[in-house]
C-alpha cells in the first residue's frame, strides 16, 4: 500500500475541497430556496446581446440556459484572450447534473511533488484565472465568479489552433503567390532536344495552376525551360513561405529524385530541408524530363535565383555523374555529398536477392554504412563482407568503395549535415503521392495533393512551436536547465542524451600546456576512445568524434569534460540557433543571405516581387496579436501618402524637365543653331529646320544602347521640312526625360 501514502495528501487535500464545495453549493441552494419571491431581483434579465455574442467578456450575474452555453461561452472568450479551459471542481445533483461547475485555465495549479524518474515539462503555473456557475432555482446557471488575469503569456492568434478547448484548428495562411520574370541574364532555353516529352494536358494544368498562384502571392516563383522545339523540358516551383523557410535553413538541403529513379512518367524532383524540430521542410519543387547536365544547371541557378542569390552550404544527392558536374559549374561553394539513405537504396535494389535471404547481412550492411564512424574501421568491416557474402566481383559495391569518400561517414565528419539522413529515413511524401505521378491520371490532383501535404506539414510545425513554447524545463542541473530553455524538445532530448551518456565515461589527463589541456575519454572495457582538447581561455573545446561539426550538437565527451572543469553554462558558440526555440526570429535583413540585389531596382516585376517577399515577413509578425496589427494597420496609411506625395513630385519633375529640354531644342533648331553634325545635313539638303518631332520607338533604341556598353550619347531623328537631321543629346538629359 505504498501508493497510497505518496498519494495521501493530494488526495486529502481534494476531498477537503470537494466538501467545502458541495457546502457552499448547499448553502447557496437553501437560501435562495427559502426566499422564491426574491426570483426576479436575483436573476435579472440581460440584454440579449451580452449573452448571444461569443466574444464578450464574462460577467458576474450573467446567466445561461444550460451548463453546455456557459461552458461554450467561457470557451469562445478563451480562444479569443489566447488560453485555454479545463473544467474544474463541480458538485452534483441528484439528476446527474451539476449545482455548480468551475472553469479553470488549463494552466492553474501545480503538479504534484512525487516526481518520476524522468519528469514530463512544466506545464502549469498556479495560474488563477476562472469561471464559476451556479445552479439557480428556475434551472438556469448564473455566472458567480470570474477572475480574467492569468500569469503566464497567452497564445497569439496563429497559436490560437493550438489551444486543447478549441473545437477547430485555425487554418493557417499558406504563402502562394505570384510568377515573377527571370532575370535576363539567366537562361531558360535548353539547346537540345528533352529525353521526354511533358504531354500538353499536363503543361496546361501547371500553367493554369501557377496563374492561379499568381493571382494570391507575387512572391510565388515559377520558371519552365523549353528544348530546341520550343516544348516544356522543366518546371521549378517554389511560394512565399518555402523561400522564407529556406533563409532560416539553408544551411543543408537534401535533393530527392526518388521519384525519377522509379521510372514514374513525371519525374518529380524535390528540394528537401530540416527546421529546427527536425520536421522535412519542402523548399522547393521540380519536374525534370530531361537529366543532362545543361538541365541540372539551369535547375540549380533557378532555384538559386529564386532564394534570392543564397545557395546552401551543403547538399546531399544521389550518384549522378551530370548532377555533380552541374553542380561543380552552378554552385562552386557548397558541399556536395551522397545521401546515405539513397546510397543504401541503391544497394538493396542490386543486391535484393542477397537482402530477402539473409537478414545478417542486411544487418551488418545497415551497420557499415549507417554506424561506422572511424575509417580505419569502415575499410576493414567492407572488406569482412565482401568477403564473407562473397560479393567481392559485384559492380555497384566497387563503385561505391571507390567513391566512398563522397558517402560514408569518416569522410565527412568535418561537414555540417545536421544528421538529416535520419530525417530522409523516417519522412516521406507517402504512398498516395506514387499514385498521383502515374501517367493515366490527370496532373491537377497531384498539384492539390502536393500542396496539401506542404500546408500539413507546415501546420505540424506550427503546432510542434506552440508546444514548445508552452513547456517549462524541470531540471535541477543548470546545464540541462539552459540546454532546455533554448533547444526545442526534439533537440533537448538528443542533448539530455548525451549528457546522461557521459556518466558512464572515465576520463584521463594527457597533458597540458598552458591554457590547452588534453583528455582521453573512454568506457570501460572498451578499446574505442576519444581526445577532447579544452581551451580554459576562451572556452573552446573540440573532440575527435566530430559530433558538434557534423549534427551542431555537443557530444558526451565534451560534457565530461565539462563535468570535470566544473562548466556549468555552455558558450554560447556551441549553442546553434538553428536547434532553438528561436530560430525563426529576427527581422528580414537579419536573415543570413537574405539581400536585394543591385539590378533589381532597374526591373519593375522584380522589384514589385521584392517588396512582397519583405511585407510578406513584417505581416506574418504583426499579425502576432493586436498591438502589433493596429501599429502596422496605422503606419500604412502615412507610409501609403508618402508614397503618392513621392510619385507626384517625380512625375511634375519628370515633366518640367521634359518641356525645358524640347523648348531648348525647338529655339536651338529655330536660330540655326548647329546640332552636332547637323550643319553638313543642310548643305546637302538645303532645307531649313523649322520643326522637332520625336520619331521612334524608344524602347527599341534603349534597348540597342544597353546592349552597347560605354555608349554616351543617344541620336533621334528630327523631322524638319520632310528630311531627317541626327541631333546628339547627351544620356545624362535622356535619362531625365525617362
Amino acid at each position: 500500500f505504498e501508493f497510497l501514502d505518496q498519494g495521501k495528501y493530494a488526495g486529502a487535500c481534494l476531498y477537503n475541497r470537494y466538501t467545502k464545495m458541495r457546502l457552499y453549493g448547499r448553502a447557496c441552494f437553501s437560501q435562495t430556496a427559502d426566499k422564491p419571491e426574491e426570483k426576479a431581483e436575483e436573476e435579472p434579465e440581460l440584454p440579449p446581446e451580452v449573452v448571444a455574442n461569443a466574444g464578450g467578456v464574462p460577467i458576474i450575474g450573467m446567466v445561461f440556459e444550460s451548463e453546455e452555453k456557459a461552458c461554450k461561452y467561457y470557451v469562445s472568450y478563451a480562444g479569443n484572450v489566447g488560453f485555454s479551459v479545463r473544467k474544474g471542481l463541480w458538485d452534483k445533483t441528484a439528476k446527474s447534473g451539476s449545482r455548480s461547475r468551475f472553469y479553470v485555465c488549463s494552466r492553474e495549479g501545480f503538479r504534484a511533488k512525487n516526481l518520476p524518474k524522468r519528469p514530463y515539462p512544466e506545464t502549469r503555473t498556479g495560474c488563477p484565472a476562472r469561471f464559476s456557475i451556479m445552479l439557480t432555482p428556475s434551472g438556469k446557471y448564473r455566472v458567480t465568479e470570474f477572475v480574467q488575469d492569468h500569469n503566464h503569456q497567452l497564445a497569439g492568434p496563429i497559436d490560437i489552433g493550438m489551444l486543447k478547448s478549441q473545437r477547430l484548428l485555425s487554418k493557417v495562411q499558406s504563402g502562394n503567390g505570384n510568377a515573377i520574370s527571370i532575370p535576363p541574364r539567366y537562361k531558360n532555353y535548353l539547346r537540345t532536344k528533352s529525353t521526354k516529352d511533358m504531354n500538353a494536358g499536363d503543361f496546361r494544368d501547371l500553367t493554369d495552376y501557377f496563374r492561379s498562384m499568381k493571382s494570391d502571392n507575387p512572391s510565388f516563383y515559377y520558371a519552365i525551360q523549353v528544348d530546341e522545339n520550343d516544348k516544356a523540358a522543366n518546371v521549378f516551383w517554389a511560394d512565399a513561405r518555402s523561400i522564407f523557410d529556406y533563409h532560416y535553413f539553408s544551411d543543408v538541403i537534401c535533393f530527392d529524385m526518388t521519384y525519377k529513379l522509379n521510372d514514374y512518367s513525371r519525374p518529380l524532383a524535390l528540394f528537401l530541408g530540416m527546421n529546427h524540430h527536425r520536421q522535412m521542410v519542402i523548399f522547393g519543387a521540380a519536374f525534370l524530363y530531361d537529366e543532362t547536365a545543361e538541365s541540372f544547371k539551369w535547375l540549380l541557378e533557378t532555384f538559386k535565383s529564386a532564394m534570392c542569390g543564397k545557395q546552401p552550404k551543403t547538399i546531399l544527392t544521389d550518384r549522378s555523374a551530370a548532377l555533380k558536374e552541374a553542380l561543380d559549374l552552378a554552385w562552386p561553394g557548397t558541399v556536395h555529398r551522397y545521401c546515405l539513405w539513397q546510397i543504401y537504396q541503391d544497394a538493396v535494389k542490386s543486391l535484393a536477392h542477397v537482402f530477402c535471404i539473409s537478414e545478417e547481412f542486411t544487418h551488418d550492411f545497415s551497420h557499415c554504412v549507417f554506424d561506422v564512424e572511424d575509417g580505419q574501421e569502415f575499410v576493414e568491416t567492407w572488406n569482412v563482407i565482401m568477403g564473407k557474402y562473397n560479393l567481392k566481383e559485384n559492380k555497384l559495391l566497387n563503385e561505391l568503395y571507390e567513391d566512398r569518400e563522397n558517402w560514408a561517414l569518416p569522410y565527412g565528419r568535418q561537414i555540417f549535415s545536421g544528421d538529416i539522413k535520419s530525417m530522409v529515413r523516417a519522412e516521406t511524401l507517402g504512398i498516395r503521392m506514387k499514385e498521383y505521378l502515374g501517367c493515366e491520371k490527370e496532373l491537377s490532383p497531384f498539384l492539390k495533393f502536393f500542396e496539401s501535404s506542404v500546408e500539413k506539414r507546415r501546420q505540424e510545425e506550427i503546432q510542434a512551436d506552440y508546444q514548445a513554447s508552452q513547456r517549462e524545463p524541470r531540471t535541477p542541473l543548470p546545464l540541462l536547465w539552459q540546454a532546455a530553455n533554448l533547444y526545442t524538445p526534439i533537440n533537448f532530448e538528443l542533448f539530455r542524451k548525451e549528457y546522461e551518456e557521459c556518466m558512464d565515461y572515465m576520463v584521463y589527463g594527457c597533458g597540458e600546456f598552458g591554457s590547452l589541456s588534453e583528455y582521453m575519454i573512454t568506457v570501460k572495457n572498451r578499446t574505442k576512445e576519444q581526445l577532447v582538447r579544452f581551451d580554459s581561455s576562451d572556452g573552446t573545446v573540440a573532440c575527435t568524434c566530430k559530433k558538434f561539426e557534423t549534427a551542431g550538437i555537443l557530444c558526451c565527451h565534451i560534457l565530461k569534460v565539462y563535468e570535470l572543469k566544473n562548466v556549468k553554462e555552455i558558450p554560447p558558440q556551441y549553442l546553434l540557433k538553428r536547434w532553438s526555440k528561436d530560430a525563426k526570429l529576427g527581422t528580414v535583413h537579419e536573415i543570413d543571405g537574405f539581400s536585394f540585389d543591385s539590378h533589381i531596382g532597374s526591373c519593375v516585376p522584380e522589384r514589385y516581387a521584392a517588396l512582397c517577399r519583405l511585407f510578406y515577413k513584417i505581416a506574418s509578425k504583426a499579425a502576432a496579436n493586436v498591438e502589433t496589427f493596429s501599429m502596422l494597420a496605422s503606419q500604412s496609411d502615412q507610409l501609403n501618402e508618402g508614397i503618392e506625395r513621392t510619385l507626384q513630385s517625380t512625375l511634375a519633375a519628370k515633366s518640367s524637365v521634359v518641356h525645358s529640354i524640347k523648348d531648348q531644342l525647338t529655339r536651338m533648331v529655330q536660330n540655326d543653331y548647329p546640332l552636332g553634325n547637323s550643319s553638313e545635313a543642310q548643305k546637302s539638303t538645303g532645307k531649313k529646320m523649322c520643326e522637332v518631332t520625336c520619331r521612334g520607338n524608344c524602347e527599341e533604341t534603349n534597348k540597342r544602347q544597353k546592349q552597347r556598353k560605354g555608349v554616351s550619347a543617344v541620336y533621334f531623328f528630327i523631322d524638319v521640312n520632310s528630311f531627317y537631321t541626327l541631333v546628339h543629346v547627351n544620356l545624362n538629359i535622356f535619362f531625365c526625360m525617362l
